[in-house]
């Protein structure tokens, strides 16, 4: 995994911009999966245990910034190579949030380059999470330079108060 957004300052890192055009110009399809939720809601362990990207996760241990992992499969329907680019988001909603607007753009952009964004919530989603969304889904509607218009959302509700997994082992 590869720090794509620093947490302090939310800017983009000067090196990742190679890497992104790489893949870019490979002519090879690029699905972009990402994770959004509050913060400990079990986001870098989820990505890990669906794709095996070693975000780093542990008990009392959070993300800050965004993370993003590249993988490459050979997709038998279409015949060819593809790439899907994982991305582990800062949680929201943190006690610790560096400013108001923090969590909006957090969201926005994830939501503005994802075909696929995983909502993680601890429980049931809460009035704040659902005016966060929404928010950012509005104004996506009426952004011009957004790369995806339309991304698919699925929630996932981490019900578990303990996950038991080997996959940060593995790593």
């Amino acid at each position: 995994p590869v720090e794509l957004i620093d947490g302090d300052n939310l800017i983009f890192l000067s090196n990742i911009s190679q890497a992104l055009d790489t893949i870019e110009n490979s002519g090879e399809d690029l699905l972009v999966v990402s994770v959004i939720g509050p913060q400990s809601a079990g986001k870098s362990l989820l990505m890990n245990f669906l794709f095996g990207a070693c975000f780093l996760s542990s008990a009392g241990r959070c993300t800050k910034g965004i993370y993003m992992s590249v993988f490459r499969y050979f997709d038998p329907v279409k015949e060819r190579m593809r790439n899907i680019l994982v991305l582990d988001s800062e949680g929201i909603q943190s006690a610790e949030a560096r400013d108001r607007t923090f969590d909006k753009r957090i969201v926005y952009f994830v939501m503005c380059v994802s075909h696929v964004v995983l909502i993680c919530n601890k429980s049931e989603m809460n009035a704040q999470m659902t005016d966060v969304v929404k928010l950012v889904a509005d104004a996506i509607k009426n952004t011009k330079e957004v790369l995806m218009k339309n991304p698919t959302i699925l929630i996932i509700m981490n019900m578990m108060p303990q996950v038991k997994s080997t996959t940060a082992q593995e790593c």
